[in-house]
């Protein structure tokens, strides 16, 4: 079967077909079908998943000019696997009998676009906006874009600026299809009690496709004074790294201790923070052993972000027993790196409001896996500032 690169099993699948018109001579069908491979072939070098490997592209192995050759078309893109489709005409075509015709055999909540360049000859771009009205009519959203390349030769390239938009929307598509039916972690109600960040479990569900798993956090305060739910070798590990190799000598225990310093401790020559006492020590392996106990939690239901409580009841209410905030793990979540090396980044939200980790998720997956925060701006450390 076609595809652009190597087929990878549970990989999510983009496809591409190119409609044309049944009357255009050999060499313009030869050169519209050249322009669907190479952009099969584009989409297979630029679009990275969050871990960094590639989704799978599948290219359809011939051109749909009628009405049995999109029945052709359309099964071989099923037995693909393909979720997303993304159609690429260089010609005038007829709607109803090849793009339309093809997409009817998927269902309708799959995710469309149109792409082409504005070529004069054989103007594909008057297809483009007659299929997009077509799909408006029937109540579907398919987002076009009309970009350049050259008006002749058989392999001709989008130029760089089309080929970015192409991949940006590629990457909308993606996100879309990828995110469907993977979850969420929330550890009990958000912080603030407020409906901006209540757990909108239907809304997610429809919306993006994400299930939400829910716990107590009961059961993490237990491990934490249990001292289990981790490796305690991997906890020694993990403290060496931050304490000795990525933060040396930048650990404040207090935030007040950098404003007092009156010192530019971020972008300012290095100095090195006051020592932490037996107490801030205990604190910091409590954090990092939350990271761990969170961190396994996640890959055993195989969540792809997750969002935890910390206040009131978690870190600061005296009528318990106040353990470390997560604001650690939370950290090392979206980072890029830990005590094991690089690592995939995983969105997780403070105070559990679950509307901005929905929104770091999203940003997440449309960047191809980059860190994302969502924050509010609230302390500045720096004098200068």
């Amino acid at each position: 079967m076609p595809y652009a690169g190597k087929k990878r099993l549970g990989a999510p699948t983009l496809g591409v077909f190119v409609p044309c018109d049944p009357r255009i001579d050999e060499e313009s069908r030869t050169r519209a079908f050249n322009i669907g491979r190479m952009t099969a072939a584009l989409l297979a070098k630029r679009l990275r998943l969050p871990d960094g490997t590639a989704p799978n592209v599948f290219a359809c192995s011939r051109l749909v000019d009628s009405e049995a050759a999109a029945d052709l078309g359309a099964r071989e893109m099923k037995e693909a696997g393909v979720e997303a489709i993304l159609i690429v005409p260089d010609t005038w075509f007829f709607p109803g009998k090849t793009a339309m015709a093809l997409t009817a055999h998927f269902p309708p909540t799959t995710p469309l676009a149109c792409v082409g360049g504005n070529n004069a000859p054989k103007p594909g771009v008057v297809g483009i906006d007659a299929l997009v009205g077509a799909y408006a009519q029937t109540g579907r959203l398919c987002p076009m874009v009309i970009g350049n390349m050259p008006e002749t030769g058989l392999e001709p390239e989008f130029d760089a600026a089309t080929k970015d938009e192409i991949v940006d929307l590629a990457y909308a598509m993606l996100a879309r299809v990828a995110l469907q039916g993977r979850r969420f972690v929330a550890i009990d109600t958000d912080s603030m009690q407020m409906e901006t960040a209540l757990n909108h479990v239907h809304a997610a569900r429809r919306f993006f496709g994400l299930e939400s798993t829910r716990e107590s956090m009961k059961l993490f305060a237990d491990m934490v004074r249990k001292k289990g739910g981790y490796d305690p070798e991997e906890l020694k590990a993990l403290r060496d790294w931050v304490v000795n190799v990525k933060f040396k000598g930048r650990i404040f225990a207090a935030s007040e201790d950098i404003v007092t310093s009156g010192r530019a401790v971020l972008t300012g020559k290095p100095f090195k923070a006051p020592a932490l006492s037996a107490a801030d020590k205990a604190k910091l392996d409590e954090g990092l052993a939350l990271y761990l106990i969170l961190r396994d939690y996640m890959r055993d239901v195989n969540a792809i972000g997750g969002g935890w409580t910390n206040q009131l009841a978690w870190g600061s209410d005296r009528r318990g027993l106040p353990l470390s905030t997560a604001d650690i793990a939370e950290s090392l979540f979206n980072s890029t790196e830990d005590h094991t090396g690089r690592k995939t980044v995983v969105p997780f939200a403070t105070e559990n409001d679950i509307q901005a980790l929905l929104t770091m998720i999203a940003y997440c997956w449309l960047s191809g896996g980059q860190p994302t925060l969502f924050m509010d701006f609230r302390k500045v450390y720096e004098p200068w500032e």
